[in-house]
């Protein structure tokens, strides 16, 4: 498939600014939702002439497998795609594989050539290359702008997963491109972390700048990554957990969202190879601790379960005895005897194998009076109590 990219003069980004030096480009992807695959960028070349003579830079994203099976991973475009570009760069050319060739002049506008999508089937640890051609300079575009790029699309595997890929172009000046990436300009602790993410038994730093509205790991063997992070501003690095038992860490993020119904929630970031995938836990019903709604409780904790490493999810919702559903108000539950509610509480228990969770036997459910203790190995304690790591 082929995007291309162009500064709207009218909109430019507050980080952007026309230049005159040759310009390139540095890509990074990463998968965002509970799956069986990662997804990471190779480097960029010229393009040479493909897809036309405004063709610019090819971009390789690259699919790996992490499971002993095959999948058949469908990777949509047109319609399932939102513009590229970032909120102050939202004109977007793209042309699909097929030749197609589309202009949004905003997100939300119409796409002709929606509803277009790839397929390919990957072996049990296999992989699958898909190449971007980035344009630049094409009829109606504006100079391209120094700034990051970035947008989303979904991808599909076997019969039921579903997950977002999101992916960045970050274009600077010739040469500069490491530099750009890696300095630190977080100042706040709870926006930069180190702890082993790897399993190598050294440090690894970990950032989270919404600056550049990236996440970035410099690993302690001197490897760098980064991926794009869409989160709105105000995310803090909450816990640096070890959910597999093995040395390798975890980054659990917490993200701000008013209209969540819970007072905490957030993502994991895991490490993988020399990728990254960010799980919001959706499969599992969020990820998500503290309730607002009165009776509620929600909460996750890290540690071990029937001998292994897990990390477990735990829900209660406060209802009269023999109703399963509310509403309970604070007032009734101040002013009625609590003989007459009763607590539904539920909790999961997952384990990390690779980049993506699965639930174990584990998982139970059940009611309880609202004054009894919490079931043993239950905590409903509307906390996130996860450790490993240190922040710095």
């Amino acid at each position: 498939m082929a995007i291309a990219l162009a500064g709207c003069t009218t909109a430019a980004s507050q980080h952007a600014q026309s230049h005159a030096k040759p310009l390139t480009v540095s890509a990074a992807a990463v998968l965002v939702g509970n799956a069986p695959l990662t997804v990471s960028a190779g480097s960029a070349e010229p393009a040479e002439g493909s897809n036309g003579p405004h063709a610019w830079m090819r971009v390789p994203l690259v699919y790996r497998n992490q499971v002993d099976r095959p999948l058949f991973l469908t990777i949509y475009g047109g319609g399932a795609t939102r513009s590229w570009g970032s909120d102050a760069h939202p004109l977007l050319l793209r042309a699909d594989s097929d030749g197609c060739v589309s202009r949004a002049l905003a997100p939300g506008a119409s796409v002709p050539c929606a509803g277009t999508s790839l397929s390919a089937e990957l072996a049990a640890h296999g992989s699958f290359t898909d190449t971007v051609t980035l344009l630049r300079d094409a009829p109606g575009m504006a100079s391209l702008r120094v700034g990051t790029y970035s947008g989303a699309y979904r991808i599909s595997w076997s019969s039921s997963g579903l997950a977002d890929v999101h992916v960045a172009y970050d274009v600077h000046e010739l040469g500069r491109a490491s530099k750009r990436h890696l300095a630190d300009r977080s100042t706040a602790s709870s926006t930069r972390t180190s702890a082993d993410l790897d399993g190598d038994g050294t440090r690894d730093r970990f950032v989270i700048d919404e600056t550049r509205r990236q996440l970035r790991v410099g690993l302690g063997n001197g490897r760098t990554m980064w991926a794009p992070w869409t989160s709105p501003p105000g995310a803090r690095i909450a816990a640096i957990p070890d959910i597999r038992g093995d040395g390798r860490h975890q980054v659990v993020i917490e993200t701000p969202d008013k209209a969540r119904r819970f007072a905490g929630g957030g993502v994991i970031v895991v490490v993988q190879g020399d990728e990254l995938v960010i799980d919001n836990m959706q499969d599992f019903g969020y990820l998500r601790w503290g309730g607002f709604e009165p009776g509620e409780a929600a909460g996750v904790w890290c540690g071990g379960v029937a001998g292994r490493p897990a990390l477990v999810m735990t829900w209660a919702t406060t209802s009269f005895k023999g109703q399963a559903h509310g509403p309970v108000t604070r007032q009734q539950l101040a002013d009625l005897p609590h003989d007459r509610f009763e607590r539904r509480w539920s909790h999961q228990v997952l384990r990390l194998d690779g980049t993506s969770f699965s639930t174990g036997p584990e998982d139970d459910s059940g009611v309880a009076g609202l004054d009894d203790p919490a079931p043993a190995g239950i905590p409903l304690n509307d906390r996130l109590d996860c450790g490993g790591g240190r922040k710095q």
